[in-house]
C-alpha cells in the first residue's frame, strides 16, 4: 500500500508559474511539432546556459587583448561573459579607425563589445500549397540560421571634466577616478559610509550592463599620442557575484579588481608616457620625410642630367639613414625615456602593490632609488629582504589596502612612510633586477598606560626612652609588598650604627589596618634582622598595632648603650648631636617620585648593609659611629 505524505499549506504548490521559470517543450505522442516547438526547446537551453553563466560572473576568459596600430584599434580573438551569462566569443581579430573619432576637450573614449546577430544561411520552405514546385526559382526560401557574436563599440565619454587639465598624468588621473567609481558604485564599506549598517541584504545580481568594457582610449593631448589602457576597465573573470558582493561590502578589494589595478600601474611603466610620445613624434616624422622625399623625387624627375642623379642617391642615402634611426627609436622607446626621466611625475596613485626596477641599487640604497623612480620623496617606510617564495604572499597580502596618493594628487595629504619595499635575495644577494613595493600596514595598537603603582610610605624612628624618639626617615615599599626600597642607603646604616651601639629592646610596627599586621611585622623583621649580631639571644620580638589615621611606623627601640655615652655623643654627627634629650636636630631625606624599579630579592649582609628602592622624605640622623 501506497501512503502519500501529508503537504502542509507552506508546501502548496500555486497554481501557476512563477515569473522568470524556465519554460520547457513537454512533448508527447501525436504532437504536431511545430517551428515553435523547436524555437521553445532551443530558447530553454539557451535560458538555462545564461543563468549558469550569470551564476559564475562577467569578465574575460581569455583573448580579447586591446591594441593600436597607427590609427587601426585591434581586438584580438577572445571569449567572455556578459553580465546577464550571454557568452561572448569571436576567433577573428575585430578592428576600427581611431582617426575619425570625434575628439574635443576632457574627452575620452571606452572600447567595448556587444552581442549581436547575424542572420544566415538560407533554406527553401516545404510544403506551401501556394508554390510552384517545379518553378525555376525553387520555391519560397526564408533564413533558417544566426550567428550570435560580439561586435566592437568605442562610444565617447564626457563625464571627466578634469580630464583637459591632466596634461601629462591624465592616463593615471583617468584610472584613479574610474578606479574611485568603481569603488562608489559597489559600495565599499566602509569607505562609502563610516556608519556601521543596518541592514545587510543580499546580493541582487550585477547591474545590467549591455556592453563589456575592454579598454579606455585616450585622444592625442599635447605631445602624446592616442594611448590605450585596458585595465582601467577590463575585468578578467573573477569570483561569483554572491562573494564579489560581500568582499566589496565588507572592506574588501576583489581578485580580480586588485590584479586590475596592479596591471594598469605596471603596463604605464612598460609603456610610458615619455615613450608614447616619443613613438608619436617618430611616427610623424617619418610621414613628413616620406612627403618630402616624394616632393623632390617629383620635381628632379621634371630634370635631367647627371648631377641631378647624383643628388639624388645623396638624397636617398641621407633618408636611409634617418629610417635607421627612427626605426631603433620606434623599436625601444621605453628604455631612452625611462633612462632619461623616470615615470614617477605621470603618475597620481600607486596601487596597493607592484614591481619597479631595483637599478642596480644596494640594500642601503634601494629606498631613495624608488622614491626618485616614482617622484615620491619619503615614501618608503621599510625595507626589508625575504626569499623569492616569499614574494607572493607578500604580494597577495596588500589585496586590500588602500591605494596611495601621491604629490601630484589632489588629495595628497603630505604622507610619509607609506610604503614597504621588499628585495628578493639570491644566495645572499639581491640579484633581481626589481624589488617589490606594498602599501605598509597602518594598524597601530596603543598599551593603556598602566598605573603607577600605589606605593607604601613607612617612617622609621629610633626611641631612646619614652620622651627621646628620632625620625631616621622614610622609607618607600611597592604597595602590598616587601622590596628593597631605592632610598634604603639613607636609613639602613643609621639602623646599623644604633644596634652597634645600644642593645635592642623591641621593634614595633605600626600599620594602617589589621589585614596588613603580616607586612609590618615582616618589614619591620627585615629591617633590624641583618644587623642583628647578638648570637646569645633571638631577635626581640616585633609588636603590631593599628592606627588607621596615621602614617605607618618602625621603632627601633634601643636599650643601654654598649659603648660609654660620652663617646657615643661625640661620634654622633654635630647636625644631630644634642645630649641624647628630645631637643635633637632632623635629618632630611629627599623623597622619590620615580616608579620602583622590578622587585629583586635583597640578600642579608650585615657587612656591607641593605639596598633598596625608596622615596624621600625627612629623617633624623642619629649620634653613631661605625
Amino acid at each position: 500500500m501506497t501512503t502519500t505524505p501529508a503537504i502542509s499549506a507552506s508546501e502548496t504548490k500555486p497554481s501557476s508559474a512563477t515569473p522568470g521559470a524556465f519554460d520547457r517543450l513537454t512533448a508527447f505522442d501525436g504532437l504536431f511539432l511545430r517551428a515553435e516547438h523547436i524555437n521553445l526547446i532551443e530558447s530553454y537551453a539557451t535560458d538555462v546556459a545564461f543563468a549558469v553563466g550569470a551564476s559564475t560572473g562577467p569578465g574575460v576568459v581569455h583573448g580579447f587583448d586591446v591594441s593600436l596600430h597607427g590609427y587601426e584599434l585591434r581586438v584580438s580573438a577572445g571569449l567572455a561573459l556578459m553580465a546577464d551569462g550571454r557568452p561572448l566569443r569571436t576567433t577573428a581579430v575585430l578592428t576600427a579607425r581611431v582617426d575619425d573619432l570625434d575628439v574635443k576637450a576632457g574627452r575620452y573614449f571606452e572600447v567595448g563589445l556587444r552581442s549581436g546577430s547575424w542572420p544566415h544561411g538560407d533554406e527553401a520552405v516545404q510544403g506551401l500549397l501556394c508554390d510552384e514546385p517545379c518553378g525555376c526559382d525553387g520555391g519560397t526560401r526564408r533564413t533558417a540560421r544566426t550567428y550570435d557574436g560580439p561586435y566592437l563599440v568605442i562610444r565617447p565619454v564626457d563625464t571627466e571634466s578634469g580630464l583637459a587639465e591632466q596634461v601629462t598624468a591624465h592616463r593615471s588621473w583617468l584610472a584613479s577616478r574610474r578606479f574611485r567609481q568603481e569603488e562608489d558604485e559597489a559600495r565599499r564599506w566602509p569607505a562609502t559610509d563610516p556608519r556601521l549598517p543596518e541592514q545587510w541584504p543580499p546580493n541582487f545580481g550585477e547591474r545590467a550592463r549591455d556592453t563589456l568594457p575592454l579598454a579606455v582610449l585616450l585622444p592625442p593631448l599635447a605631445d602624446f599620442d592616442w594611448q590605450v589602457d585596458q585595465w582601467t576597465v577590463r575585468r578578467d573573470k573573477g569570483a561569483p557575484p554572491p562573494e564579489h558582493h560581500w568582499q566589496w561590502r565588507l572592506g574588501m578589494r576583489p581578485r580580480q579588481v586588485f590584479i586590475a589595478q596592479v596591471l594598469q600601474f605596471q603596463v604605464q611603466l612598460n609603456e610610458g608616457e615619455p615613450a608614447a610620445a616619443a613613438a608619436s613624434r617618430a611616427t610623424s616624422l617619418r610621414g613628413e620625410l616620406q612627403k618630402a622625399v616624394e616632393s623632390i623625387r617629383e620635381a628632379e624627375r621634371q630634370q635631367s642630367g647627371e648631377q641631378r642623379e647624383q643628388a639624388l642617391d645623396e638624397l636617398d642615402r641621407r633618408i636611409s639613414g634617418f629610417e635607421q634611426e627612427l626605426s631603433t627609436l620606434l623599436e625601444a622607446p621605453h628604455d631612452r625615456a625611462f633612462a632619461e626621466a623616470p615615470p614617477g611625475p605621470q603618475l597620481v596613485e600607486l596601487p596597493p602593490a607592484g614591481f619597479v626596477p631595483r637599478g642596480g641599487a644596494t640594500l642601503e640604497t634601494v629606498a631613495a632609488a624608488v622614491e626618485t623612480y616614482l617622484a615620491c620623496p619619503r615614501f618608503v617606510r621599510n625595507v626589508c629582504t625575504c626569499e623569492p617564495g616569499d614574494i607572493g604572499a607578500l604580494f597577495a597580502a596588500a589585496q586590500h589596502r588602500d591605494r596611495t596618493r601621491t604629490p601630484r594628487s589632489t588629495a595628497y595629504g603630505n604622507e610619509t612612510g607609506v610604503i614597504d619595499v621588499f628585495v628578493a635575495l639570491r644566495n645572499g644577494e639581491p640579484s633581481y633586477d626589481w624589488v617589490l613595493f606594498t602599501r605598509a600596514e597602518q594598524v597601530e595598537c596603543p598599551q593603556p598606560t598602566p598605573p603607577e603603582p600605589a606605593l607604601d610610605l613607612v617612617t622609621v624612628q629610633a626611641e631612646f626612652d619614652i620622651e627621646s624618639i628620632r625620625e631616621l626617615g622614610v622609607l618607600t615599599y611597592p604597595a602590598q609588598a616587601w622590596q628593597v626600597p631605592e632610598d634604603a642607603a639613607l636609613v639602613f646604616p643609621l639602623v646599623r650604627d644604633l644596634l652597634t651601639q645600644r642593645t635592642l629592646q623591641s621593634v614595633r610596627a605600626s600599620v594602617r589596618s589589621d589585614d596588613r599586621r603580616p607586612l609590618g611585622y615582616l618589614r619591620a623583621s627585615l629591617l633590624v634582622g641583618p644587623f642583628f649580631d647578638n648570637a646569645a639571644s633571638s631577635l626581640p620580638p616585633v609588636e603590631t598595632s593599628v592606627a588607621s589615621d596615621q602614617q605607618e611606623t618602625i621603632t627601633v627601640v634601643l636599650g643601654d648603650p654598649i659603648l660609654n655615652l660620652a663617646q657615643t655623643e661625640t661620634d654622633l654627627p654635630a647636625e644631630a648631636a644634642d645630649a641624647g634629650d628630645a631637643e635633637t636636630a632632623r635629618m632630611t631625606v629627599p623623597v622619590s617620585k620615580a616608579s620602583p624599579r622590578k622587585s629583586s630579592r635583597a640578600t642579608a649582609d650585615p657587612a656591607a648593609g641593605r639596598t633598596s628602592t625608596a622615596r624621600k622624605g625627612k629623617t633624623r640622623k642619629a649620634s653613631a659611629d661605625e
